[in-house]
This record gives structure tokens, sequence and C-alpha cells, in this order.
């Protein structure tokens, strides 16, 4: 988000390459936090399968905001356990964009239906003492969200704009498919 003088604030636009770019990012981080995690065998899942079947409960309500917050809260706990602030402040700028992205993705079935399952594999392999599977399924799911996102992202940017009173200004078609 960029503030501009005249305007006040202006939401970036979310193409396809920007997406597809904020993703690969978060695909090699999450792989590197799963299976760092999972080689040192330390954490204590207790609290992330709380959240998972929270998710799951959230889904089935189609609680949409608490969905939202339940997987922001997911990812959070393992790069907190993680332990690098640094890596906290990068995900956090990202979560700003992610969460736009999620406000309008969460009507696709298609998404909702494997969040859940996709977490609790990889805090399965975590638990297990697997660094190469969780790396693996980590960077899987946030593969996954993008290839979602990105096939669907004109539909949901018109359905989004076709919804709201207020014009969608922050998103853009986008120029080619993958």
């Amino acid at each position: 988000m960029k503030i501009d003088a005249w305007r006040g604030s202006i939401v970036a636009p979310l193409d396809a390459d920007t997406i597809r770019d904020m993703y690969a990012v978060r695909a090699i981080l999450e792989r590197l936090v799963a299976k760092t995690l999972a080689e040192r065998k330390t954490l204590d899942i207790t609290a992330l399968r709380k959240v998972i079947v929270a998710g799951r409960r959230a889904t089935a309500q189609g609680d949409y905001s608490r969905l939202i917050d339940l997987d922001v809260k997911f990812h959070t706990q393992l790069y907190e356990a993680f332990g690098n602030r640094a890596l906290l402040e990068i995900m956090h700028g990202v979560w700003t964009h992610i969460r736009r992205i999620m406000a309008m993705m969460l009507r696709l079935v298609e998404y909702r239906s494997r969040l859940w399952d996709e977490h609790d594999a990889i805090l399965s392999a975590i638990e297990a003492g697997d660094p190469d599977r969780a790396g693996a399924l980590a960077e899987g799911h946030i593969n996954n969200v993008a290839a979602i996102v990105i096939r669907h992202l004109g539909s949901l940017v018109e359905q989004n704009a076709s919804e709201t009173s207020v014009p969608s200004r922050g998103l853009k078609r986008p120029v080619a498919q993958m």
C-alpha cells in the first residue's frame, strides 16, 4: 500500500505475476520452516492441532473471516517456532496481501476443502521428524494455493466487484493465465 498526498492510501494491484512472485518466495520460506522444524523435533504441536480443528469447524460453518484468521495463525505459529524475527517481519508484510486474496477466494470450494488436510499433513510430517516430507508438503501446499488463485483470478475480481458497491481498484485482471 502506498500513501499518496492527494488521494490517500492506494492499494497495490494484484495480478498473476505479482501473485506468482509472492507465492514463489513464500513456498521457499515455508519449505525451509517445515523442514527445519521437523529436523529439530522440538515443536509442541498441541496448539497447532487445535488450530486445525477450529479451522475445519470454521470451514464447515462458512465462517470465512475466522477461517482466514486461523490460516494465518497456523502459519504464523510455525514461523514463531522457527524463531527468526526477520522471517516474521517479512511474512507479516506478505500476509497483508494474502488476506486480500483469501477474502475473495474463500468462495471457492476447491480451496476450502483441502486447506486443512494440507495443514494436517504438514504438521504430521513435522511431528514424525521427516524433514524432506515436511518441506515438500509445505512447498506443495503453497504452490497449490498459488495455482488455484491464479487460475481463478479474473473471475474472483469480477465477482468481488459485482458484490460490492465500491469498485475493485486494488485488483486487476491477469494479462495471461498460466
